[in-house]
């Protein structure tokens, strides 16, 4: 039994044995090896224009795997990136062109074609380029005038449009140097020669840059820059009181290149009466602004310088060192009612002036309603004094 159980194991060994195959394994597929492209160079660069160019490149090798983006980047240092300014232009390989854009004018610029696939980007050589200069206006700035708390004049002189049509003009201005049309500015339809431009909207008592501008389809020329400060506010202290008015266009005696208005004393002078000698005719009778001292000094004249009447307190006021103070004409009077809150001190009461309607009656300022009518001299009403400056 033994010996039959042996045989059986040689013989299944055998079998076992017979069965077995010789040769190789099943053989390994090896991994195919990507590379970058084959950019094989950068296209000259032609078409140059102040803001754009053509350019391109060539791919003569994918590098194994397929090319997903292919074009141009430039920059204004060497060396340009995918991660400076670049076009993409389609994929695959091949010659291909590449339009550039947005330059700018009389610039060097550098340049490489690229392609990208899965191991990367190559580059083709390095060409470089320089923008034309294209030509935008010619101006200068004129200087500031009629500076007031909250405005200005300036303006510009176009003396060339660089051979574009002039889009806009005028001028810009900050608090800090060298403004541009990003700041502050007004617009003007000037196209060529001088031209005015009245600023608004400043801050008292503050120092400004402006600069004249004028555009064209090339660009934005400014003029040279120049700086000023703005007036004190309204309501101030400023000469002896307060800062009541600064003299506009409209006004006689305004002077664009000096600042010149209406200081009023910082309290009234309590009820008086226009006339004490009945009723004279004084000759008083200017009612704009810058009137008021010359009628004071008339009235004064006729009725001499003795006497309570109101012209004549105002005359003798001595304030703050100051002794030019007189009582207000007709026109000033009417801007101390609009700006009698920032002045302040003022009552609801009838306010004197000093021109005089006829022998009779004067003009009076209602500080209630604004109100403006003629009113007998014989009667009592408060005044402000002011002063010129």
């Amino acid at each position: 039994m033994k010996m039959n159980l042996t045989l059986v194991t040689v013989i299944a060994l055998l079998f076992f044995a017979g069965c077995s195959k010789s040769g190789p394994s099943n053989p390994i597929t090896p991994t195919p090896v990507v590379i970058v492209p084959v950019v094989s160079g950068t296209t000259a660069v032609s078409v140059v224009t102040g803001t754009t160019a053509v350019s391109g490149g060539n791919i003569t090798a994918d590098g194994g795997a397929a090319i997903t983006a292919r074009g141009v980047c430039w920059n204004t240092t060497t060396n340009p990136t995918v991660a400076n300014f670049k076009t993409v232009d389609g994929s695959g390989i091949g010659s291909f062109t590449s339009n550039i854009t947005g330059l700018s004018a009389g610039t060097v610029y550098y340049l490489r074609s690229y392609a990208t696939n899965s191991a990367g980007t190559a580059y083709g050589s390095e060409v470089s380029f320089t923008t034309t200069a294209t030509p935008v206006p010619n101006i200068t700035t004129a200087i500031v005038t009629g500076i007031s708390d909250t405005g200005a004049i300036s303006g510009g002189n176009i003396t060339s449009d660089g051979g574009a049509i002039i889009t806009s003009s005028g001028v810009c201005w900050s608090t800090s140097s060298m403004p541009t049309i990003a700041d502050s500015k007004t617009t003007e339809n000037a196209v060529f020669g001088l031209y005015p431009s009245y600023i608004r909207g400043l801050t008292p008592n503050t120092v400004y840059y402006l600069r004249a501008y004028a555009t064209n389809s090339n660009g934005t020329a400014y003029g040279s820059q120049v700086s000023f400060t703005s007036f004190q506010a309204i309501g101030s202290d400023f000469q002896g009181g307060k800062l009541a008015y600064i003299l506009s266009q409209l006004d006689a005696g305004y002077n664009p290149s000096t600042t010149h208005g209406l200081i009023a004393a910082p309290a009234d002078i309590n009820t008086s009466m226009w006339s004490e000698n009945g009723y004279i005719t004084t000759g008083a009778t200017g009612l704009t602004v810058g009137t008021g001292n010359a009628n004071t000094n008339q009235i004064v004249l006729v009725y001499g310088a003795t006497g309570n009447y109101t012209a004549k307190r105002c005359y003798d006021l001595v304030f703050n060192g100051y002794n030019d103070w007189y009582l207000p004409g007709r026109d000033e009077m009417n801007k101390l009612y609009l700006n009698k809150t920032i002045i302040g001190g003022f009552s609801s009461m009838m306010y004197w002036t000093s021109s005089e309607f006829d022998n009779q009656n004067v003009w009076v300022q209602m500080f209630n309603d604004g109100s403006q009518f003629p009113f007998s001299k014989a009667n009592g009403a408060q005044s402000r004094p002011v002063r010129s400056f």
